[in-house]
Order: structure tokens, then sequence, then C-alpha cells
């Protein structure tokens, strides 16, 4: 990638691509001398005690993982035999629970600590939350991105959101701060 160039300076524009996700978790490789699945394992599944969590597929099929769907002109249909590429899994191939979730987001929600665990600092968990770029698309205003989160105000709340598809799978996370809650689907 030395050879790209950004289309806008850092922070000017909101411009999602799972490559960077991916680069990331190359990043988190190079400093912490772990490979990405034992990092997320050591430093966010077990801390979080986030037991049905999974960073292989096919571990997470041997413990149960519901059936995938594709959708193909609006239908959904089974696709149990999807293969996913090993360095896409810090962009989106992580496998949990609503219940192991549920955990994530308490600590996010807690100040980076669940139960008796301290897994961020406070100020990194406002840091992740805080929108850096306005994300604006065809007139119409998203919110802000920033550190994987879009941060919305929506009346007197500020919402703090993620969502993501793989081809067989959905997600979505949001977080009420002021209020304390959270929703996984």
């Amino acid at each position: 990638l030395s050879s790209f160039e950004l289309s806008h300076p850092v922070g000017a524009k909101f411009q999602y691509n799972n490559t960077n996700y991916n680069i990331l978790g190359l990043i988190i490789e190079a400093i912490s001398g772990e490979s990405y699945p034992n990092y997320i394992q050591n430093h966010i599944f077990d801390p979080l005690h986030m037991c049905h969590s999974y960073t292989s597929k096919a571990k997470a099929q041997k413990n149960g993982l519901a059936m995938g769907h594709r959708y193909w002109f609006g239908c959904p249909l089974p696709a149990p035999n999807l293969s996913t590429t090993p360095g896409s899994l810090p962009s989106g191939q992580l496998i949990s629970c609503a219940e192991d979730m549920a955990h994530y987001l308490i600590a996010n929600l807690n100040g980076g600590r669940y139960k008796n665990v301290q897994i961020l600092s406070e100020a990194s968990v406002n840091e992740l939350h805080r929108g850096a770029v306005e994300w604006r698309e065809m007139g119409v205003d998203f919110g802000y991105y920033g550190m994987g989160w879009v941060n919305q105000v929506t009346g007197k709340s500020t919402i703090v959101s993620h969502s993501g598809t793989v081809p067989d799978f959905g997600a979505f996370a949001a977080l009420i701060p002021e209020q304390k809650k959270g929703i996984v689907l």
C-alpha cells in the first residue's frame, strides 16, 4: 500500500473501507507480538467473560453457530459453507452471541470496565466514541464517525453505534451512553 495516496487529508472526509480494519489488525500483531486471534481472545474475550465468542468460524460451528443466510433477489437462502479469508478477521469475521456482546457493551458503558476487569481507561472509551469526521452522503447527515463508532444526536440523546454485514451474517450494536443503555442485534 506504500504507493497509494490518500484521496483526502486525514479527518477531512468520511470514507469507510474494510481494508483499514485489516491493516489495524496487522498493526495490533506487530505492536503486541501476538497473532490477532490470540490478542482478541486474551485481551477482550477472556477478560470480558465472552465464552461464546470466536475468532474461528470452524470453532464457532462446532459450538452451535447458527446457519448463515445470503439474500438472492430478496429471499434468504441458507449458506452453510461460505469460506472466509483469514486476513479479513479484523474487518468483520469475529463471531459472538447476544449475551457476550452485552458484556462488551457494558464495558463500553462503564468506562472500560466489566465486573472487576478494566480493559480500557475511561478516557480511551470516550475517545473511541467521539465522532471525529462528519459522515454525509448524498445530502443525508449520518452523524460523525471515529474509531469504528458512528456518533449521532437524535433528539436529546447521543447514540453511538456500529453495524456490519458479511456475506452470510449481519450485526448491529448501539449505545446511549448518558442513559447507560445498549442494544445488540
